[in-house]
């Protein structure tokens, strides 16, 4: 099977793949941010004290979340 593709094209899909893999944080980070938020969320009752104390643990870690 013939394919119509030149070697420009191959590697302008691989650099486009490249750059839409976002970054995974490791595991015992991941497990630190649950635990924080869990936390958080137990001590503090006021829900826009919770929200602005997790994005804060967010921004810590330069997680983006739109919420």
């Amino acid at each position: 099977m013939m394919t119509n593709y030149s070697r420009g094209d191959i590697v302008t899909r691989q650099m486009k793949t490249i750059k839409t893999k976002k970054r995974r944080l490791s595991k015992s980070t991941r497990k630190f941010i649950r635990r924080e938020k869990g936390r958080i969320r137990s001590q503090v009752f006021d829900l826009e004290e919770q929200k602005k104390q997790i994005s804060e643990v967010h921004r810590k870690f330069s997680i983006n979340k739109s919420k």
